[in-house]
């Protein structure tokens, strides 16, 4: 499913035949409906298969599979980490907004808990996470993709 912005409705206008029957008012303006993804193309589709191999790629490339703690340097791999998944993301040219976060820590016996929380359609929006052991550091890289509206471009 994707989230489009949906048409306010006049009291008196009735649903469409194919309307689905839901436990809330009618959408006002500035509300969003969820709509069948399969009518709305693949370029709104979440491919975590896809974004997975994104953040491997840019982990990989940037730490390579052994990879000494040097404190000088977390600043801009985490940079360079999540810039990677950014541009590779952008250039698939899909419908989403993204987020995403890299947490680099030193492997010094610690433990690491991360938890994440959201509020979103689970229709529409989706995310990934990678996690990988380089040596003296472990990498925890995630992607957020959030969908955007199938509305009609007002630059175009």
């Amino acid at each position: 499913r994707v989230c489009a912005p949906s048409k306010p409705r006049a009291a008196a206008e009735s649903p469409p035949a194919n309307a689905q029957a839901t436990d809330s008012a009618t959408p006002t303006s500035g509300q969003q409906v969820c709509v069948a993804m399969a009518d709305m193309g693949p370029e709104l589709e979440f491919m975590a298969e896809d974004v997975e191999t994104v953040m491997k790629n840019a982990v990989q490339s940037t730490l390579g599979i052994e990879c000494p703690w040097v404190p000088s340097k977390v600043n801009g791999w985490t940079a360079q980490i999540v810039e990677h998944c950014l541009k590779s993301l952008t250039a698939h040219n899909k419908r989403f907004k993204y987020v995403v976060t890299c947490v680099l820590q030193q492997k010094v016996g610690a433990g690491m808990h991360t938890a994440m929380a959201t509020v979103w359609d689970a229709g529409c929006d989706a995310h990934c996470k990678v996690t990988s052991d380089h040596g003296q550091l472990e990498c925890v890289c995630a992607v957020y993709g959030l969908a955007i509206s199938p509305t009609k471009d007002p630059l175009a």
